[in-house]
């Protein structure tokens, strides 16, 4: 089967057709007509989550063309501040979705159905599901342009390709091809102490160069240990890769396996657990000791590896690519009493028989934990606030938990509190509180740290972005001046430093118009520029915080530059 871009006079992007097991046939070409530079692949970790796709670099430039990678129809729509930003669901036969993430813009047909399917709404940020079966689109066809939307941190195209029915994430390796000869690499080898019911404790960090300076025997200072990698598959672009085939031995008896060709997210929930957190957040952990093992990571034993004599094994880890490039690293071990002290401390999962817990302080406080959230239920602890500013402090040895709790904060200070005008800042996040009872507020959160109950009386701000221009100046000591411009797309900025925005809203001449607040919090007027504005056109601007207080701001086009 022989594929081309967008005209079948074009040269062939691929010849090959996909056989997965389980499923038909399906057809697939590129999503760009550029050359495929991948720069991060399926299953890499991430801080709290792996990646599910693959980032296609655009060389830093954005509104490149997006080509539907197979025929479907578009089931979805996204454009939000966070996560993918403006993305595209297409759904194609055989029960596949490809997803494209943190696009500029979408094609004519597309922006179209979505201007008048706004004209109601009137609103800026959605997630529609769409049942409309007009929006069908022939492979190679053009559907969106690339940009920088979303959580992201620079011009790429995130490709996704997903089971339509249970919404898991496949490696698109398995669809498209490209060429690697690069093997992966291991960086170093970390082997953790583990006992039941207590956190995994780092006894040893091995750096790898099997070739030049092969390690001697290993003395492992514990009976029950597991084995954690740091490393990365290579391409010619990029290092930032996962590893997608890994495979332990302990004397020809397999220990721990996975092969990331799919990942479910519930699983990328215990993200935390799999990578080392404790002491290196770019370490893989091969064990699950007192966590739930996903389905694509196979476990022999849970991954604990016993030594139960002094004899002297053979360790073997095997890693290897989607291209099947393979790296392979082997050496002795053997168990050594170095009566060393234990560091291992107990460990808690919350789960259906305890799902709460109240701890005094500045206040009652009752946490309700959803099952297996993992951390030390101990080391919760309660810092006295003041009556204006009441605070408690979380330590746990994952920053981030796998799952939201729920906190019910009793305390007589909330009675001063006006409604709506209070919000808790957390370590790197804002949650809007509810308010329970009189005296009680409500809210979620999913990491440790400091968290404080904050007022928002002040509405955010709106201003306009100009651009700088450098002109001739007639002073001799000056020879260029600066000038402010309106020029170019009609570009505003909207801050507030305490809550945070919530809800904005944009009109031309009274008309409701859209808009998209990037991440930076510059709100971008869709398809308008100021050279398009007559002198008596105005923008009103309505932006709402996370405490409810609102601004409106209008913006006068006068045909002049301003100074």
């Amino acid at each position: 089967m022989r594929f081309y871009r967008r005209n079948e006079k074009a040269k062939p992007l691929f010849v090959y057709v996909c056989f997965i097991q389980g499923f038909n046939a399906q057809n697939w070409v590129l999503p760009m007509d550029t050359p495929l530079r991948v720069v991060c692949n399926f299953g890499h970790l991430r801080s709290n989550h792996f990646h599910f796709g693959i980032d296609i670099s655009t060389e830093g430039v954005e509104q490149k063309p997006i080509y539907a990678a197979a025929d479907g129809t578009i089931s979805r729509i996204v454009v939000k501040r966070g996560g993918y930003g403006k993305a595209l669901y297409l759904k194609h036969k055989n029960n596949y979705t490809s997803v494209y993430g943190h696009c500029h813009h979408f094609s004519e047909a597309l922006e179209s159905y979505i201007n008048k399917k706004l004209k109601s709404l009137q609103t800026s940020e959605f997630d529609w599901i769409i049942s409309d079966t007009s929006l069908t689109f022939k492979a190679g066809t053009l559907i969106a342009y690339s940009g920088n939307t979303g959580y992201s941190t620079g011009p790429h195209l995130h490709f996704e390709i997903r089971n339509s029915q249970n919404e898991s994430p496949l490696n698109p390796r398995l669809f498209i091809r490209y060429k690697d000869t690069i093997r992966p690499m291991l960086y170093k080898i970390s082997i953790f102490d583990l006992k039941k019911n207590h956190t995994p404790c780092l006894i040893h960090s091995l750096k790898v160069d099997s070739l030049k300076h092969p390690l001697d025997t290993i003395c492992i200072s514990s009976k029950n240990f597991g084995i954690g990698l740091d490393g990365a598959d290579w391409n010619d672009f990029s290092k930032k890769h996962g590893l997608f085939n890994v495979s332990i031995e302990i004397d020809d008896a397999p220990v721990y396996q996975h092969i990331l060709d799919q990942i479910d997210f519930a699983e990328s929930e215990y993200v935390k657990w799999y990578t080392a957190a404790f002491n290196d957040a770019f370490t893989q952990n091969c064990f699950a000791s007192d966590v739930p093992a996903p389905t694509r990571f196979k476990y022999f034993n849970r991954g604990i590896i016993h030594l139960n004599d002094t004899l002297v094994h053979h360790l073997k880890i095997n890693v290897k690519d989607e291209s099947g490039n393979l790296r392979s690293y082997s050496n002795l071990i053997r168990y050594k009493n170095l009566d060393r002290k234990s560091k291992l401390k107990p460990l808690i999962l919350w789960d259906s028989l305890q799902p709460e817990i109240s701890v005094t302080g500045s206040g009652p406080l009752t946490f309700t934990c959803p099952q297996n959230v993992m951390m030390l239920r101990q080391n919760i602890k309660i810092v006295q606030g003041n009556a204006i500013s009441p605070q408690f402090t979380i330590t746990a040895p994952f920053p981030v938990f796998n799952k939201k709790l729920s906190v019910l904060w009793k305390n007589s200070a909330f009675n001063n509190l006006y409604n709506h005008n209070y919000y808790v800042r957390g370590p790197h996040t804002i949650r809007p509180a509810f308010r329970y009872q009189h005296d009680s507020l409500c809210f979620f959160i999913q990491e440790a740290g400091v968290y404080k109950v904050q007022r928002d009386l002040n509405a955010p701000k709106i201003s306009c972005v100009y651009i700088k221009e450098y002109v001739k100046s007639k002073s001799r000591k000056k020879r260029k001046k600066v000038i402010r411009v309106l020029k170019g797309p009609c570009l505003f900025k909207i801050t507030d430093d305490e809550s945070g925005v919530n809800t904005f809203k944009v009109f031309l001449n009274g008309v409701y118009t859209r808009s998209y607040l990037n991440r930076d919090m510059t709100l971008e007027l869709t398809g308008i520029t100021w050279e398009s504005l007559a002198a008596d056109d105005y923008i009103e601007i309505e932006a709402t915080d996370h405490c409810q207080n609102t601004s409106r701001q209008t913006f006068y086009r006068k045909g002049v530059k301003i100074p």
